[in-house]
């Protein structure tokens, strides 16, 4: 609890890096909720899978295929002006199949993986190292400055991790 609460006050710092102005968006912070909510009865769903021994790939595979079922008509209900023609472009079809299949397939693979041969409370634990990864990319590609703020929260992050796993009683 100690190394989370850590790790969750240097999310806050990290998310904070370059201004810090707190704004309330009911819906956002809802949606933001409810996926925390779902990643969380899906790591701990795949304590059950690891129970009765379905493969790492199986589940993957039946993950993806229900996902893609489902959100295909809420595609088209959102974005109405989206027609079938659209995925006859080849480069549309290209980045479809790679953020399926490479991004996402690959990193759910990953990740099943790792709840299989760690535990949820282990993996998810590492999810907070997601901030500092991603404060690094948006200074080195995009050319962002990172603060001090930016620089505490890496380091509370980084604090929480370590006394996440480590500290046992």
């Amino acid at each position: 609890v100690i190394g989370s609460v850590t790790a969750f006050i240097g999310v806050a710092f990290v998310i904070y890096n370059s201004s810090f102005q707190i704004r309330i968006s009911p819906l956002g912070d809802l949606l933001s909720l409810l996926a925390a909510l779902s990643w969380a009865i899906y790591s701990v769903a795949l304590l059950f899978v690891k129970t009765h021994r379905y493969s790492t790939i199986v589940v993957t595979r039946k993950v993806f295929f229900y996902g893609i079922v489902t959100s295909i008509p809420f595609a088209f209900m959102l974005h109405s002006d989206i027609s079938a023609s659209v995925f006859s472009d080849g480069w549309v079809l290209f980045n479809l199949v790679f953020l399926g299949l490479g991004a996402s397939m690959s990193a759910f693979l990953i990740w099943n993986w790792l709840v299989k041969c760690i535990g949820a409370v282990k993996s998810s634990n590492f999810l907070y190292l997601g901030p500092i990864i991603t404060l690094a990319a948006s200074a080195i590609m995009l050319g962002e400055r990172v603060t001090v703020i930016g620089y505490i929260g890496c380091v509370l992050i980084l604090g929480g991790v370590i006394l996440g796993e480590k500290l046992r009683f």
